[in-house]
């Protein structure tokens, strides 16, 4: 069963189906707004944006362009997205240097709690196989592994190149990050800074990433809803 990277083009305002987790893309669509930014993949497998210029957080139906609802961020510029073991959205927003993190109820507007970053301008969210939040910076350009889905920091690496933007995780546990600067997407080893391999992104600007299936950061979810999942990724 193969696995399939998502990543979505700021500049093109685009979003890629790409072959297994590499450059190649099989398939492609609009994102509803302007400026698509955090991406994730829901229990259902269906696909959720965020777009920092609508200020808005949308919900598709499956991985296709079309939107069943949408709802505000609880912040100005939405970033990154995330899906705890419960099935609760984790969004990071707040504009330039101005940001929180938000954990929601379900994948809603209602916000159940929120905290600081480690840094003023967190992009990617993902969570480890251990339940452990895991979040980019690119202004200091740095990846930070938190304990649990809290403010506290168990340990942090440089990013792979000058400006760090979005993560995810494979079905193995490796981390997976995009760079805006060199316009690559890199596959580390584990959660650390080593890099296995890398290519180029599909377009000019990558931000949001994830996979399909859903890696490890759904350990959690049902198993019927990982089934779910598996079987929309293999129609892909």
């Amino acid at each position: 069963m193969s696995e399939n990277l998502l990543s979505a083009d700021l500049s093109l305002r685009e979003i890629y189906i790409h072959k297994d987790i590499t450059g190649a893309v099989t398939t492609s669509f609009s994102s509803p707004a302007a400026q698509p930014t955090g991406i994730m993949i829901d229990g259902s497998g269906n696909l959720i944006s965020a777009d920092n210029i609508a200020d808005k957080i949308y919900i598709h139906n499956g991985v296709t362009a079309t939107v069943t609802t949408s709802f505000a961020s609880p912040n100005d510029a939405p970033m990154g997205l995330a899906i705890d073991g419960s099935g609760n959205l984790i969004s990071a927003a707040g504009g330039f240097m101005d940001v929180d993190i938000y954990i929601h109820t379900g994948i809603t507007s209602t916000i159940s709690d929120s905290f600081e970053p480690p840094a003023d301008d967190p992009m990617g969210l993902v969570i480890d196989g251990s339940g452990n939040l895991i979040s980019s910076d690119w202004y200091e350009d740095k990846i930070y592994i938190h304990t649990g889905i809290t403010a506290v920091i168990s340990n942090s690496f440089g990013s792979p190149g000058a400006e760090m933007r979005f993560l995810a995780l494979d079905s193995s546990g490796n981390l997976i990050s995009g760079d805006s600067t060199s316009d690559t997407i890199y596959v580390h080893t584990g959660i650390t800074s080593t890099v296995a391999t890398s290519f180029s992104s599909p377009g000019g600007a990558p931000f949001g990433l994830t996979t399909l299936p859903s890696p490890a950061q759904a350990e959690g979810l049902s198993a019927a809803s990982r089934m779910a999942m598996m079987i929309k990724a293999d129609v892909i």
